[in-house]
């Protein structure tokens, strides 16, 4: 069986990212192969310092505030408020436990140069999904798969996202030879192929998300709390700070006669959050966030990966835009690919969506399930052909 070496930034408190990771793991050993994860405790420091720098002396101190400030202010708020340090501290526990228990994880390494010497040990080196191709990490060859050197190592990008939309043109050169130099490429949305083919003239196609290519049965066989599903809450997991969403939702939830249960404190601490809901949760476990997804009878959301969990448990989601286009950080494009693959566009809330339009509409999840199967099957014809597998 073939081994490979899966690199996904999955160190980050994101609930989404470390599901896809494991997720991608899971995928693969579908797919036939033996996957291990690239382990990112010694490497991490090195990244975020690469980081740093690049926002720091490349000209986008801008981004970096506007990216990184708020989360950066709450580690600060984090440190001096022993309460809430001690739940995030938790929270972070749980997630190293999730990657330790639940992923196969490889030897520590604290540079890119022992990356590559333990590169050797496999057939295929994996960049997985996200959004690792902004120029914070392709300028400064952080998930750019340089570090794979010998070149009987087959290179994979799978679902990959450059959360933007063009590549500033002072950088497309080393986007041009990262892309050249990687042997398979896919991407996740409609605007990251239509980069791909303009800066590199490669032809990749948009597969699935790793989350996607698990079925429901077999997401809930993994991480399921046994409870029985359909209790009479509204989920609400928003990342972003937008007060007005909170107020749709809480008029929404009136009109329902439902209780909102809200997990806050994610990207950055919002107070308001703490009072706003019904309940509230901070230091829940990935496995708790998706099983928080299943118990519930509908979901608010900003979040990518919290309206695929929702989708494939059949929940009734509305999605709200997290930032808005003109932002420099949106992430928006992957949200409305996949809504328009799905064709469940009208889930898409804005400021101007009436409360009395969206009660009691309900998604036709017979449909969506049939576009997440031919979703699927493309991604898997990709896979089994870049890994030898088919």
């Amino acid at each position: 069986m073939k081994n490979v070496l899966v690199y996904v930034g999955y160190k980050t408190l994101n609930y989404g990212s470390v599901l896809q990771a494991f997720a991608t793991l899971e995928m693969l050993k579908k797919a036939g192969v033996n996957p291990v994860l690239l382990n990112l405790n010694g490497l991490w420091k090195e990244i975020r310092i690469k980081k740093i720098k690049f926002y720091v002396f490349g000209g986008d101190f801008l981004f970096l505030i506007q990216s990184k400030g708020k989360m950066y202010r709450s580690k600060v708020y984090e440190k001096l408020n022993p309460a809430y340090g001690a739940l995030i501290g938790n929270r972070r526990k749980k997630f190293d436990d999730f990657i330790q228990t639940m992923c196969s994880v490889s030897d520590e390494v604290s540079t890119f140069s022992e990356a590559s010497v333990l590169s050797e040990q496999y057939e295929a080196v994996l960049l997985g999904s996200d959004q690792v191709w902004l120029p914070s990490s392709v300028v400064t060859d952080i998930y750019t798969l340089n570090f794979v050197q010998n070149e009987r190592i087959t290179k994979i990008a799978y679902a990959p996202s450059f959360g933007i939309e063009y590549i500033p043109e002072k950088y497309t050169d080393q986007y041009r030879k990262m892309l050249r130099s990687i042997d398979h490429v896919s991407v996740r949305e409609e605007s990251g192929r239509k980069i791909v083919k303009k800066t590199a003239g490669i032809d990749c196609p948009v597969v699935a998300d790793p989350v996607l290519m698990l079925d429901r049965d077999e997401w809930e066989k993994c991480l399921s709390d046994e409870e029985s599903a359909g209790r009479d809450y509204i989920f609400v997991y928003l990342i972003g700070n937008n007060k007005w969403q909170r107020e749709w939702i809480k008029q929404y939830a009136d009109r329902c006669n439902m209780e909102t249960v809200a997990l806050i404190h994610l990207d950055e601490h919002i107070s308001y959050d703490e009072s706003f809901f019904d309940k509230v949760l901070i230091d829940e476990s990935p496995a708790g966030f998706f099983n928080l997804i299943r118990n519930a009878d509908s979901i608010f959301t900003d979040s990518y990966h919290c309206m695929l969990f929702s989708l494939i448990e059949n929940k009734n989601v509305w999605c709200f835009r997290r930032f808005d286009d003109t932002r420099t950080i949106s992430t928006n494009s992957r949200l409305y690919t996949i809504l328009l693959k799905l064709k469940i566009e009208g889930r898409l809330l804005n400021r101007e969506s009436r409360v009395e339009d969206c009660l009691h509409k309900d998604i036709d999840h017979a449909d969506v399930n049939e576009r997440i199967k031919d979703l699927q099957k493309e991604s898997w014809l990709f896979l089994k052909k870049v890994l030898g597998s088919e």
